[in-house]
């Protein structure tokens, strides 16, 4: 049975025929530790009923499976893994190291250290922390490509897929990476390092890769912030004159309003660690690329 901490996109394992010659159906079960791996293992396999996605309330990266959610992923056929210090709970976890993908391997040498990393409380989850490698990799549409790579890889390592279909689905996939890629470039270029700030430090691969020029609080988008915090906005703004700041969801009214009245705007930008509401990972990152192009320009 499965936990009630994991969810499938449908309730029961998809069946499907194998390739030509095969001569049965398989059951396939692919684990992937945030959604926009879910996602690329969705769009190449093809099988979306397949992909089994933790559920959590928080951010993603703050998971912590549970022992029967532990037996789950054991179980997966395939279990891929987003890497760059993303999954802190691998370290304590017993997982079958020969169906482990780290699907940002190939790039471990240009992971970027978080910046303005120090531990603060919020939430239920308490102390938390982002001084480690920062992890948004796919943030980076470049970097993306190169993960949704090493998913087609580890789909078709397993045998089960007809490989020509997986290489159609990935290069379609890669193409809309591709195209986000340079829209995201075209934003760099207008915004011509107009300084940004942001809620959280998630956007170091962003930043990095696009030439924005952003530095970061550690503000929650459903939390007001304290007093301490606002005088540390006062005086980040004062050495850094930012008139937009990003963030993760939409803010509270109330801390709109006070942005506003300090000559700052409020943007979301979702990373889309976990599944949307509505829509999905490419049309979520297109929506974030036409609210930056909004105030950065770059639109074409």
């Amino acid at each position: 049975m499965i936990p009630r901490g994991l969810l499938y996109a449908l309730v029961a394992l998809v069946a499907f025929e194998l390739p030509a010659g095969a001569g049965r159906a398989a059951e396939v079960t692919i684990f992937a530790s945030n959604y926009p791996i879910a996602y690329f293992a969705e769009r190449i396999s093809g099988q979306p009923d397949a992909v089994l996605l933790p559920v959590f309330a928080g951010d993603p990266a703050d998971w912590r499976p549970s022992v029967d959610d532990i037996l789950a992923i054991q179980q997966a056929d395939v279990i891929l893994l987003n890497g760059a210090s993303y999954e802190a709970w691998v370290e304590t976890a017993t997982l079958p190291l020969w169906r482990v993908v780290v699907t940002s391997r190939a790039f471990r040498d240009r992971y970027l250290t978080a910046k303005n990393g120090v531990t603060h409380k919020h939430g239920p989850e308490g102390l938390h922390s982002h001084t480690a490698t920062a992890f948004t990799t796919w943030l980076d549409f470049s970097l993306a490509v190169e993960q949704a790579g090493a998913v087609r890889d580890a789909l078709a390592a397993l045998g089960r897929f007809d490989e020509a279909a997986l290489t159609r689905n990935y290069e379609a996939l890669r193409d809309e990476l591709l195209q986000l890629d340079r829209g995201f470039q075209s934003v760099g270029a207008a915004a011509a390092h107009a300084p940004l700030v942001a809620s959280h430090p998630v956007y170091d691969y962003l930043a990095a890769r696009y030439g924005l020029n952003i530095e970061s609080v550690h503000w929650e988008p459903d939390e007001p912030p304290g007093v301490e915090m606002w005088a540390g906005l006062e005086s980040l703004l004062a050495r850094h004159r930012a008139t937009f700041m990003i963030w993760e969801g939409a803010p509270l009214a109330e801390t709109k309003a006070r942005l506003k009245q300090m000559g700052l705007e409020s943007v979301v930008f979702d990373p889309s660690g976990k599944r949307p509401t509505s829509g999905d990972f490419i049309s979520a990152m297109n929506s974030n690329l036409a609210r930056l192009q909004a105030i950065l320009g770059g639109g074409t």
